[in-house]
């Protein structure tokens, strides 16, 4: 450190609690950022798995294969087996297309079911 980040620290004149340190406010931060970072992973995993079954489910109640959900929206079947399987999900025009195309409302999609999906 530089003399004048010295001069800096001691302006700050910090009050912690007894018998704690720098460290262990930077470590209790660092654990609070992990535990969010991990909470945010889960919805996202939760989120993508919800909008492939829902897209299954909904192409099934549209009785279209996912040939003809491909043509509808321009993609080729690959992507939308990739949607289905949750390994990557549609874009925000597709998920307004699908909406259309199912019939029912965006949020529709990112709605957890209980329903058993058809294969």
């Amino acid at each position: 450190m530089t003399k004048e980040n010295d001069e800096s620290i001691d302006k700050i004149n910090l009050k912690l609690p007894n018998g704690m340190t720098i460290d262990d406010i930077n470590k209790i931060l660092m654990e609070e950022a992990e535990n969010k970072f991990r909470t945010l992973t889960t919805n996202l995993e939760y989120n993508m798995h919800s909008i492939a079954d829902n897209i299954k489910y909904y192409r099934n109640q549209s009785e279209l294969s996912q040939e003809k959900l491909a043509e509808l929206l321009g993609v080729n079947r690959g992507t939308i087996v990739n949607w289905e399987k949750g390994n990557s999900a549609p874009d925000a025009w597709q998920i307004e297309d699908l909406a259309k195309i199912f019939r029912i409302e965006v949020k529709e999609l990112f709605t957890k079911k209980v329903y058993q999906v058809v294969t």
